[in-house]
Parts: C-alpha cells; sequence; structure tokens
C-alpha cells in the first residue's frame, strides 16, 4: 500500500489504513486510529469546478464516487446516513458512461467554486513594539516596508504601536499625523475601548466608496474606523511615512528594570478594531520583550526578578502566567469567532511570554516565529512569506463526516471548535464521548480557522461503534417485510440494503473544507476515503499491511504534547515507554525469554526509532529550554505534516565528502568525521558542520586556487541544498555555519545517537585517566544520554520476559 501515493493525491495519512472491527481490537493495536490531512495541499492533479456540490439533504454530506445512484429515477443514496436523496436538474443527463466529476473514483478530492457573492478584503493590522534598542528598531522599519510592499493593493491595513501606552494611528493625512491614545496600565472592556474610539457596535462592512472618500466619511457616524483601517492602494504614501517617521519609545528605563510594555493590551486593541469591521483579518505583532504593564504582563518591572522558569512553572512560582493566560485565552476566542488570526514575531533575547500567549496563534491559526534580532535573515524571509499570493487562505471551516460504523473522537491541531446550532433532527455524525484536547474540540465535528495555509496539517482521531448484539438478524427479517410492498419501493429497499452490507465491511471518512481562496472566493475542498473493516482476529496480516509508522508517529508525538499540558514531561516519557513496550509485544515475533530473537516487520521496524528520539527531542527535553521555545516547538509540531513533523524529533543527516557523492547518513556519531560536511535539518535549524580536516583547508584558503575547485564545489553543495530549504519553509529556519570543536557544533552533537562511548578500565568513573574509547573512535562522547543500541536491548528485554 502506498501511503505517499495517497497523500500526494488526497493530501491524507493515516495510522491503520485497514480499520479493526470492533473497540477491544483497536485497542489491542495500541497505536490509536488518526489521520494527518493537509486541506489545502497542492495536490497531485487536482480538479477545480466551477459549480456549487450536491448535498444530501439530511446529513449533508457531499455527493462523492461511493454513492449509489439509480440512474433510471435520478436518485442517489448517501453512503453516510443510508438516506435517499433526488439529484437536481442539472445531473438527470447522467448516465453510467456520462458522469460527473464527483463520481469518478480517480476524484477522491474535489474543489468547488462557490457562487457566492465575495467577502469582504482581508485586512492586515500591524502591531509595533516601540520599546526596542534604536539600531534594531531601523532594521525593523526597513523589513516591514519591504513587507508592506508585497500586500495586496485590495487589502486593508492598520497600524498600532505601543510601549507604556497604545497608539492607534490613522491613514488619511500625511502632512499632519493623528492618532488615538489609550492607556496601557489599565484594564480596558472591549465596549470601553470601542467607545474611547468611536467604533461601531456592530461589524460594518467597509465599502470601497466608504475607504476612498475622505471628505465624507468625517460626518459618518462609523468615521474613526474609515480613518484607522484604510485601503492598501489608497494609504500607500501615508503608510510608508508613517512607518519612516516611527522611533523607539522615548520613556525612559532606569538602571536595572524592565521597559514599560502593555502586549496585552496593544493586542486587546487591535482585535476590538478589528471586531468593528466584517471580514477575515491579520493581527501581525512585532514584539521585542515581555508585557510588564496592565493585563497580559508575565513578569515586573526589575531585572533582579528573572521571567519563569519550566522549574517555576512546576513549583507553581510564575504567579503572573495564570492570569495571564486567562486574558489572551479571552482574545484568542474573540479573534476566532470573528475569523482573526494572530500572528506573533517574537525577536528578543529573552522571553517574550509565548507561553502565555500560545492561545492567540494556536486557536486562531496564526503562525509565531522565534528569532534573536531584527538583522536576522529568518526574520526578513518569514515576513515576506506571509505576504506571498496564494500563501494563505481565510475563514476556513472543515467538517468531518463519518460513516455510521465509526466515531469522530476529535482533532489536535491549530484551530477552534466551531459548535453547530442544534439541529431538530438527531445528529447522523457519530460523535464519540471522548475529546482529545482542551481547546480544540468540544463534542463538534466542525473546527474555524481563521487562516489556513497549504501546510498546514490536522490530526484527526476515530474509533469504532459498537455493535448491537443481533443487529444483522433484525435488519434481515426487516428486509422481509418490505418485500411485500410495492415494487418500486422494494427495489428502493434493496439497494438500502446492499448500501449497508458494504457499510458493514467499508469504513467513510468525508473532510469539507470551506475557504477564502486568497481572500478572494469562496471555495470547497472535499476528501472522501474509503477503508477495509476487518476482523483483527482473523485477519492481523492485512491490518498490519495497512500499517503507516510514519503517521503513528506524528500522531503519538502531538498526543504525547497534548499530555504535557496537564502532566509532567517525565510522566509523559512513561507514558510513550509504556505504550511502546505494548506495541512490541503486540507487533514483535521472539521467542520468550531470548532477547535476541526479537523482530519486527519492514513496517514496523522504524517506530522503535522514532519514539527514542521523540523522547531526546525538545519536544519532551525541557531541559536547557525556555518555556517559550518548548511553546514554539510544540505550535510548529502541531502545525506541520508529517515530514516536517518527523524532522522536529528525528532531524536528518546529509554527508558531503571527496569520496562520496552527497548522501542521507545515520543520525549516530559514526557520521561524525573529520574529513567530510555534514548538513543537519532540524526544521527549527539548518546547520552546515565542517570536520576538522576540512576547516582546516578551507583556512588554509584552498578552495581560491584552481587546483582545487573540485574542493571549492564541496563547500558550495551544503550552501547550495541548505538555501532550497530555507526558502521552501515558513517560518524561515535558523541558519548555522560551524566548524567541528566549536561552540555551535553543539547543536549536532545534542541531536545524534552516541553508539561510540567511553569506557573505564576501572569502575570510578571519576578517574579520567582511565578512560579510553571504545573501537578508537574519538567521536566518541561522556554522557548520561542512553544511546539507541541500549535502548533496544532494554526494550527486548521488556518484551521477551513480559
Amino acid at each position: 500500500m502506498d501511503f505517499y501515493e495517497n497523500e500526494d493525491k488526497n493530501g491524507i495519512r493515516y495510522s491503520w489504513n485497514v480499520f479493526p472491527s470492533s473497540k477491544l481490537e483497536l485497542i489491542q493495536l495500541v497505536v490509536p486510529l488518526g489521520s494527518l490531512y493537509t486541506p489545502l495541499k497542492q495536490t497531485k492533479n487536482l480538479l477545480t469546478v466551477n459549480y456549487n456540490p450536491v448535498s444530501c439533504r439530511v446529513c449533508k454530506s457531499i455527493l462523492n464516487p461511493y454513492c449509489q445512484v439509480n440512474y433510471q429515477n435520478k436518485t442517489w443514496i448517501c453512503p453516510f446516513c443510508h438516506q435517499g436523496n433526488t439529484l437536481p436538474k442539472g445531473y438527470h443527463s447522467i448516465t453510467p458512461t456520462n458522469l460527473p466529476a464527483e463520481l469518478f473514483h480517480t476524484y477522491t478530492t474535489l474543489e468547488y467554486k462557490l457562487s457566492r457573492a465575495p467577502p469582504p478584503s482581508v485586512c492586515y493590522l500591524f502591531v509595533i513594539d516601540l520599546c526596542t534598542e534604536p539600531d534594531e528598531f531601523e532594521v525593523m522599519k526597513e523589513r516591514l516596508l519591504e513587507a508592506i510592499a508585497l500586500i495586496p493593493e485590495n487589502a486593508i491595513v492598520g497600524v498600532i504601536t505601543f510601549d507604556r501606552n497604545i497608539r492607534v494611528h490613522e491613514l488619511t493625512f500625511s502632512q499632519l499625523p493623528k492618532s488615538h491614545i489609550i492607556r496601557g496600565d489599565k484594564r480596558h472592556s472591549t465596549k470601553s475601548i470601542k467607545e474611547m474610539l468611536g467604533l461601531p457596535k456592530i461589524p460594518v462592512v467597509l465599502e470601497r466608496k466608504d475607504i476612498t472618500n475622505n471628505n465624507k466619511s468625517n460626518s459618518s457616524p462609523y468615521s474613526t474606523i474609515h480613518r484607522v483601517l484604510q485601503k492598501a492602494s489608497n494609504c500607500e504614501f501615508v503608510l510608508s511615512t508613517l512607518i519612516e517617521q516611527l522611533q523607539p519609545s522615548y520613556w525612559p528605563v532606569l538602571v536595572g528594570q524592565r521597559p514599560d510594555r502593555a502586549v496585552g493590551n496593544a493586542i486587546h486593541v487591535a482585535e476590538t478594531i478589528l471586531s468593528s469591521r466584517a471580514g477575515a483579518g491579520r493581527i501581525v505583532a512585532l514584539l521585542s520583550g515581555a508585557g510588564t504593564v496592565g493585563p497580559g504582563s508575565i513578569v515586573g518591572f526589575e531585572r533582579t526578578h528573572a521571567i519563569r522558569s519550566h522549574h517555576d512553572l512546576l513549583k507553581g512560582n510564575a504567579k503572573y502566567t495564570a492570569p495571564a493566560k486567562k486574558f489572551y485565552h479571552e482574545i484568542a476566542e474573540m479573534a476566532s469567532q470573528n475569523s482573526h488570526s494572530i500572528d506573533i514575531f517574537s525577536v528578543a533575547l529573552d522571553q517574550i511570554g509565548l507561553f502565555e500567549m500560545i492561545s492567540c496563534p494556536r486557536l486562531t491559526g496564526g503562525c509565531i516565529c522565534v528569532c534573536e534580532s531584527y538583522k536576522h535573515e529568518n526574520f526578513k524571509k518569514s515576513l515576506n512569506k506571509l505576504f506571498q499570493p496564494n500563501s494563505s487562505h481565510f475563514d476556513a471551516r472543515i467538517q468531518v463526516k463519518t460513516s455510521q460504523n465509526l466515531q469522530y473522537i476529535g482533532c489536535l491541531g491549530n484551530c477552534f471548535s466551531a459548535n453547530p446550532q442544534k439541529a431538530k433532527k438527531k445528529p447522523t455524525i457519530s460523535l464519540s464521548g471522548t475529546n482529545v484536547g482542551k481547546n480544540l474540540l468540544q463534542k463538534s465535528s466542525q473546527l474555524r480557522i481563521s487562516t489556513l495555509t497549504n501546510n498546514q496539517t490536522f490530526a484527526f482521531q476515530f474509533d469504532l461503534v459498537k455493535k448491537k448484539p443481533n443487529q444483522d438478524q433484525n435488519e434481515d427479517n426487516k428486509t422481509q417485510r418490505k418485500q411485500q410492498q410495492q415494487q418500486q419501493q422494494q427495489q428502493q429497499k434493496k439497494q438500502n440494503k446492499t448500501q449497508q452490507q458494504q457499510q458493514q465491511e467499508i469504513g467513510l471518512i468525508q473532510y469539507r473544507t470551506l475557504y477564502q481562496h486568497n481572500g478572494e472566493g469562496w471555495r470547497v475542498r472535499v476528501t472522501t476515503t474509503a477503508h477495509r473493516i476487518v476482523s483483527a482476529q482473523t485477519r492481523l496480516q492485512l491490518i498490519k499491511c495497512g500499517f503507516d509508522q510514519e503517521a503513528a508517529a506524528v500522531i503519538i508525538a502531538r498526543e504525547s504534547m497534548n499530555k504535557t499540558e496537564s502532566a509532567k514531561p517525565k510522566n509523559v516519557v512513561r507514558w510513550l515507554d509504556k505504550n511502546l513496550i505494548s506495541f512490541s509485544t503486540k507487533f514483535g515475533t521472539y521467542v520468550q525469554n531470548q532477547p535476541r530473537t526479537f523482530q519486527l516487520e519492514k513496517n514496523f521496524s522504524l517506530f522503535p526509532q522514532f519514539m527514542f528520539n521523540l523522547r531526546k527531542s525538545p519536544l519532551l527535553k525541557i531541559f536547557g529550554y525556555s518555556p517559550d521555545e518548548t511553546t514554539f516547538h510544540k505550535h510548529c509540531l502541531f502545525q506541520e505534516n508529517v515530514q516536517n513533523s518527523i524532522l522536529m524529533f528525528q532531524p536528518m543527516l546529509f554527508q558531503y565528502s571527496m569520496k562520496d557523492v552527497p548522501k542521507p547518513v545515520l543520525l549516530d556519531s559514526s557520521s561524525v568525521q573529520k574529513d567530510c560536511l555534514l548538513l543537519l535539518d532540524t526544521f527549527f535549524v539548518v546547520l552546515i558542520w565542517r570536520g576538522k580536516k576540512i576547516a582546516k583547508w578551507a583556512k588554509l584558503g584552498y578552495q581560491e586556487q584552481e587546483e582545487y575547485k573540485d574542493f571549492k564545489a564541496l563547500l558550495q553543495m551544503p550552501i547550495r541544498d541548505s538555501y532550497n530549504l530555507l526558502n521552501d519553509r515558513f517560518p524561515s529556519p535558523r541558519f548555522i555555519q560551524c566548524n567541528q570543536g566549536t561552540s555551535q557544533a553543539r547543536l549536532l552533537q545534542s541531536r545524534v545517537n552516541y553508539s561510540q562511548r567511553y569506557t573505564t578500565s576501572n569502575q570510578n568513573i571519576q578517574q579520567l585517566p582511565n578512560l579510553q574509547f571504545e573501537n578508537n573512535n574519538e567521536n566518541a562522547c561522556l554522557t548520561d544520554d542512553v544511546s539507541f543500541q541500549v535502548f533496544m536491548s532494554h526494550l527486548k528485554k521488556f518484551v521477551c520476559q513480559n
């Protein structure tokens, strides 16, 4: 079974592609039944049609290749609720040889262009931190001007700056700049902010004539919002002039104190302004430090009081954290309900409070970019990619439907639960009583994402429906009684029976994504997948052949991140170890009490390695990482697809040498040689490492000599490959070049597996002269970390003795 082909076609991968037949069998498989779905993936041969989809009158599922169509009566049976539907007039001419695209099995993913009125233009509201060093502030203005030039002309823009106070700038008159000032050290309600700024209580649609006609807007009751939010093409000069004339904060900062930053109030004011306008929007926050003033503050003024660490959070010594998280969560819910996303660019050497602010990008589909300086290239590339055409889509809603033999549990991803209105009839969608995640799904199969990128991926989990006893016998008796009715009804009921029998063997899942395509028109992308349901007792080998170990590892990684919200990382690691032992016991082949006989099949063999690297990755290893860094890593894991997610806990390592062509090598200390170059891709960092011999040759300048042009080409190969990674990824990762033995080389040392270790001739490890290299390998390391070989030996021991 080709999982990659299915991903290229439908943008989806399942942990189990053949489903078990009961809840108990699924529990015994250890790995949950889940999918990783990228709704807007640029799939192969994606077909876009210019008409509205045909939906079921009962459950609203979309017509798909797995529906049973009666070409004579012009009807079709929904495979999800088994109800009959009449085809619209436009479909009355279809025949088995003349089918619409949605009935072809080659188009299990189809996109529809809806005939709806175009949505309002997207609004970009910039929130700029003025408490920045002067040299950094000038670079920030240059980068911001470059990015603003990429904004579409029909987009709406606005600017807010803040330090101790918040300034809402008007964009109507360049010669006399005007701004509204709001205190930042006081908590304001949304109602009071609207009253202070003169904003409408009900969201209004800013029509083109209202925005361009500045003279008439002064007499309008909504004149403030017209002056604050302007069309990009109309205020290009005013906006550029405003940014060029911005100056760093003039508030004095005493020695030993932090600047006054009203971060929480600034984001609250920005969301309040956007909520006064109908339509999608983005809040782009450029932050240079932690909030110290007003609601949302995470630290006090005195620098003697350090920002909270993981140790403080575990001990309950972070007094600012709980109220700040609650404040930002309220803003995030408000933004998500209004189809607004919040993007955070953290540009600072210290923490800015991402741990407390994570609800803002997580619930709205916003992005997070972390860098140390505005001068770094990854900030420039990430900010520019934010405004690239066709890179982001808005106001998305994802709905998941399952057949009656499956239950939908929930979603783990950066999204918000959109609770639909209660229907009069009993819902036909199967929902399980278990909820995954605290803020992602609460007994609802509809999700909202304010901003949806082409690469954004969601993890959905499913369960099997518990069958009722004597269900098949009751259905047969009911069918016999139906045969006594009229001939037309009898034929219809036979079709229903056939459909139900097929549903007992096949599980159907349909994903429907409604979104604003690039802020222009409405589109719906529909993906329908079918899976065989077999008994694990009699056909376990068929289920094993459908196991996707890469997708399963990512689903387990997301579930472990979800558990860290309420459990300590060490307890999550124990949960991983327990599941891995159960998994290996279930699918491994071995002789009792003989660990050397333990083996896993090919499509299971990498799963223990994934779990080993997940245990030691920054996702679960909090030592040496700040809460902000850990939060950033978790956010990216919940955002990315399978390949990028695996890189986060099992990086790729490529080797370049004069002896061989560039090739991927094991993430092991044996691959670290002094006569080669290595390219390490951890998703967050792209690192080029030079061995001692290569670094010495480069220092002597051999690459500048004509007779050593091959050496020059060798030095350029990893740089060229790294640029491809930097240009394709968002947010752009850090790019580092280092030599063996330098301080930055520790990034490579911390991720490789040390299969070569020190040995001692004496049991006292403190006697350093007795330390020796195993196999005379100079890459051996004195470390407390367990190697993969030792990890596997213990795993085999536990499994064979279980």
